[in-house]
């Protein structure tokens, strides 16, 4: 771990990914504590979105303080976007995890946002007292052939969401290999999943929830898209998440 700039309540840092020459950049908002949380971003996402910047201080002012982090970064030592696959994403959350693990946290809790719903059930969760996902994602996303067309040359696919990026092949052809009905069915720690009812993936919230073992709740937040951007969608949304995790870990 190297440490960075920090301010009273903020800490930037980095954590070494093993086997590699790559750093995971991270932030802790927050004493280390016995209880934390862990914040997942969603594809193409980065750590510091109004939902986890914002999520970050909404914990701890209810006790609870957190690490967030970037899947990929822009700096020349950090994982790149087309090199990474889920399986990729659930080893560097594996990372992070053991970071708070070898420094003694008690009780770890894990939200995931969108892709990062599949990256926390594709990791080590049975470290975990408790997960929530917001309106994760679920079955092949990459399946529309009008928006994901394959780059020969560069053995990758450019995907047009309006704004434009590009996956390598092998995040395409993991997508195709994953048994997304069966994600949560070896889950025992308590799971909450809170869906957008404006979104398009209600009902995958609700069949991950029934699948799983421990305890669990669905909850959809009518007036919510997928990015929890509507008016007092994310005060609802980290109500909503505070008090499962409170009641799990602390």
């Amino acid at each position: 771990m190297t440490p960075s700039k920090s301010t009273n309540k903020e800490r930037e840092f980095q954590i070494p990914i093993p086997g590699t020459d790559l750093n995971i950049y991270a932030k802790q908002y927050g004493e280390l504590s016995d209880s934390m949380v862990i914040f997942v971003h969603g594809l193409t996402g980065h750590m510091d979105e109004h939902l986890f910047y914002n999520g970050a201080r909404y914990f701890e002012k209810h006790g609870i303080s957190s690490i967030r982090f970037n899947l990929y970064d822009w700096h020349d030592d950090a994982r790149k976007l087309m090199d990474c696959t889920l399986e990729t994403h659930a080893h560097d959350f594996n990372t992070v995890l053991q970071y708070l693990l070898t420094a003694k946290v008690k009780k770890i809790a894990a939200i995931g946002h969108s892709y990062g719903g599949p990256t926390i059930l594709l990791g080590n969760h049975k470290q975990l007292a408790a997960i929530v996902l917001w309106d994760p994602s679920h079955g092949d996303i990459f399946a529309d052939e009008d928006e994901v067309k394959y780059v020969p040359e560069l053995n990758a696919y450019h995907v047009n969401w309006g704004t434009s990026f590009l996956i390598g092949s092998p995040m395409r052809a993991m997508e195709k290999e994953i048994a997304w009905d069966s994600l949560t069915k070896k889950i025992h720690s308590a799971l909450k999943v809170v869906s957008a009812g404006k979104g398009e993936l209600v009902e995958h919230g609700k069949k991950y929830v029934d699948l799983a073992n421990g305890p669990k709740q669905h909850v959809v937040i009518q007036s919510a898209n997928h990015n929890f951007d509507d008016e007092g969608a994310a005060d609802e949304l980290y109500k909503e998440s505070a008090s499962w995790i409170q009641k799990s870990i602390t």
